[in-house]
């Protein structure tokens, strides 16, 4: 791992940095996903949606079949 950040440029870090707090920030706002109390934790279709909505925020394609 430390070769791994001593390869990286200050930049490619907190761009990665960035990415890794908005993924955070979107998971934690789709309480569907880790938040057993939530009223749309055991539905499927909302964990999908909110799975897409994610992908879809990082330009990922394909992610409509997860």
């Amino acid at each position: 791992m430390e070769i791994f950040f001593a390869r990286c440029t200050d930049e490619i870090f907190l761009a990665d940095r960035d990415r890794v707090e908005v993924l955070i920030t979107l998971y934690r706002n789709a309480e569907c996903l880790w938040n057993s109390r939530s009223a749309d934790y055991k539905s499927q279709t909302k964990k999908k949606q909110a799975k897409i909505e994610i992908g879809n925020h990082f330009g990922l394609s394909g992610v409509h079949s997860l």
